[in-house]
């Protein structure tokens, strides 16, 4: 009634003068409530105008109300259908935000919103990735139902366990932007949906499943045994006279250790003697928990490209200048480090193969799964919600609990 009184019909009642300005019965019957408006002798006219406004104002408050309708800004993309809740948008956009201190072009010159990365400012790098992890997420739930799959009671659990870990650290600022424990939990689901279809692919029985015994070619090709440990330097263009004399003193000790290493000392007696020369001790055979490390304890493997551990020359130095049984110290000046490494050879691959094997296929068909991931996501139909999208702006992110 309230919309028929002061809409549309109304409006025309009162601008036809033959239908309202001297026919109270018409007025009426536009209006639909007789006694709407009082109207007297010698101010018809005044109280037209005043009706019109009001009927004027009336619409005014409708568009608002229809336009505020429209603007819903409990979710931000639809994929397929397929909707991004805000709160889910709003942590991807936090974890975002929180990756930037570890990009490659970040500077620490400057304050977080005001890098410049790939091309772009902060604030649209986070927007671009919190999009790309919202079709990310669409996609591999879209395909993780297609192919029925679902999480054991065991991997639940676990899963549970995890979270409820990362949620005692992480969760008070994820509240403070909104992000409730239910909805952070759906990070981490689909983050071991990713894992589990990668395993559905390429695993044992899998869809495309990868061999054995191309998975060992692979291994000893793009993996080496090595024991390695890192010496400090000291960095910057303004170093005082006592800094630039440990670093030369470091130098020494990386030479002293390599050559003790080629005269047949094991790398647990080099690593016993670096941590003493660290603080000024010396071994104490007496002592039970001054213990002197098993060199095959310290073994570890390396990948010959983008190893997470290392910088790319230091496995390139492993893989192009040693051979099994070399020491050598290898000097890392971008990050200012001695690396101290000793290869070995591959005897132990067989026994080291299963503990290694999901490495191993992630190293032989991680790039594929990518692939495979960003078709899935390119089959998906976009919708974006701009309103929500301006109104989620990384500028507003809460960052600590200050």
């Amino acid at each position: 009634m309230y919309l028929t009184c002061f809409g549309e019909k109304y409006l025309k009642a009162m601008d036809n003068p033959s239908a309202s300005r001297y026919n109270e019965k018409k007025r009426r019957r536009a209006c639909g409530r007789p006694d709407a408006v009082q109207t007297k002798s010698g101010r018809n006219d005044l109280n037209m105008k005043r009706l019109k406004k009001l009927a004027l104002g009336a619409v005014a408050l409708i568009m608002a109300a229809a336009l505020s309708a429209c603007s819903d800004t409990s979710w931000v993309f639809d994929y397929s259908g397929e909707k991004i809740p805000a709160a889910l948008y709003i942590a991807y956009t936090m974890t975002a935000y929180q990756q930037i201190p570890y990009h490659e072009e970040f500077s620490s010159s400057n304050e977080i919103l005001k890098q410049t990365l790939e091309g772009k400012d902060a604030t649209a790098w986070i927007k671009d990735e919190a999009r790309k992890s919202s079709a990310r997420y669409a996609a591999v739930l879209k395909k993780w139902n297609e192919l029925g799959m679902s999480f054991t009671e065991e991997e639940d659990a676990s899963l549970t366990l995890m979270l409820d870990a990362s949620w005692a650290n992480s969760g008070p600022v994820f509240e403070r932007n909104g992000v409730s424990k239910e909805t952070y939990r759906k990070l981490w689901e689909s983050s071991r949906r990713e894992e589990k279809l990668f395993t559905k692919y390429y695993d044992k029985d899998g869809i495309e499943e990868v061999k054995n015994e191309d998975l060992m070619v692979h291994f000893r090709e793009n993996f080496a045994s090595v024991a390695i440990f890192r010496m400090a330097l000291y960095q910057g263009d303004d170093l005082t006279e006592a800094q630039l004399t440990e670093n030369e003193r470091t130098q020494e000790r990386a030479q002293e250790y390599v050559e003790m290493l080629g005269e047949g000392r094991t790398f647990g007696e080099i690593y016993d003697l670096f941590y003493h020369d660290e603080v000024g001790t010396s071994h104490d055979a007496k002592n039970e928990e001054d213990v002197i490390p098993e060199e095959d304890s310290m073994k570890t493997w390396v990948r010959r490209e983008d190893d997470a551990n290392y910088p790319q020359k230091v496995t390139d130095t492993i893989f192009n200048e040693m051979k099994p049984g070399d020491s050598k110290y290898i000097v890392d000046e971008d990050k200012g480090y001695y690396y101290i490494v000793k290869r070995f050879d591959m005897n132990d691959a067989e026994s080291s193969f299963d503990d290694m094997r999901t490495t191993i296929l992630q190293d032989v068909k991680g790039d594929d799964f990518e692939a495979m991931v960003q078709s899935w996501t390119d089959e998906l139909t976009e919708t974006v919600n701009q309103s929500a999208v301006r109104r989620y702006n990384p500028k507003n992110i809460v960052t600590s609990l200050e």
